[in-house]
């Protein structure tokens, strides 16, 4: 009896044994191959150190400010990073024509998407500084956005690949960066073009059709000179209401006559508008 309770007691000190050693393989495979392992399980940040996470957060912070911008600047630019050759330039605006003598210059959805993605490029790799990291070395692969412009939102995925070195370890960044932000591009686009196509159908300023946008806050006309008429369409609602967006274009008419308004807006406390000249009505 004593005999069969050893060898049971060897048997169980021999099994504890061959678990301890394949627990010992489990948790050193784990450690060797645990980037391999979350990012499969998509949760790649947690394979890398600290201070390697902090470059990565850099960069999404970068994505999600130069986003907010670059729909700021570009909108106010008419849809453009890079202004087109036909645009009217002095001291005080810079704007494309989107009509000029009766050409439709008219950006298209795609091409402002476009000039979206190239700015974002541009802003996010001068954001980044990469020798504030003495401890790496990080060397940057190319960077790519891709901008949706939908009814009230701008999104952007930001790809920019980083690799990651300190001493003997390597670790690559490659996930796309996202970022979204409650802006209507896409409207204010949409109504600049109504407006162009507007004008051209009646070979004129349309100033009438003017009011009938109510999804805007204001419409301004501003008188460039004799021949030419800045648009300015502004929508409060931009960022949670917290930034007023400005989408500017130019249309150049020759032997256009300037206004100086559209509606009693336009015109000081005491003026009214009357045939698009502010004037005093006396009572």
């Amino acid at each position: 009896m004593y005999w069969i309770w050893f060898m049971k007691k060897k048997g169980q000190f021999t099994l504890f044994v061959i678990l301890g050693v394949v627990l010992v393989a489990l948790v050193g495979m784990f450690y060797v191959y645990r980037a391999e392992i979350f990012s499969l399980a998509g949760f790649e940040e947690l394979a890398l150190p600290s201070e390697v996470n902090e470059i990565s957060d850099e960069v999404a912070s970068c994505v999600e400010g130069n986003l907010n911008q670059a729909v700021i600047d570009v909108s106010m630019n008419g849809g453009y990073y890079n202004l087109p050759t036909e645009s009217y330039s002095d001291d005080v605006w810079n704007v494309p024509y989107y009509l000029y003598d009766g050409s439709n210059n008219i950006l298209s959805l795609e091409d402002m998407t476009t000039e979206l993605e190239s700015y974002i490029n541009v802003l996010t790799v001068s954001c980044l500084d990469l020798n504030g990291y003495p401890d790496f070395v990080i060397e940057a692969g190319e960077i790519s956005s891709d901008v949706e412009i939908t009814e009230g939102l701008v999104e952007a995925s930001v790809s920019y690949p980083l690799v990651v070195t300190q001493d003997d370890n390597v670790y690559t960044l490659n996930k796309p960066y996202l970022a979204s932000v409650d802006a209507n591009l896409y409207g204010l686009r949409d109504i600049a073009e109504d407006i162009v196509l507007k004008d051209i159908e009646s070979n004129s300023v349309d100033y009438s059709n003017l009011i009938s946008y109510d999804e805007l806050s204001k419409i301004s006309v501003v008188p460039l000179n004799g021949d030419t008429i800045l648009y300015i369409l502004e929508d409060e609602t931009a960022f949670n209401g917290e930034i007023t967006l400005s989408f500017r274009f130019a249309e150049y008419f020759p032997g256009l006559e300037a206004v100086d308004c559209i509606s009693n807006i336009d015109c000081e406390v005491d003026e009214t508008c009357v045939e698009s000249v502010c004037e005093v009505v006396e009572e």
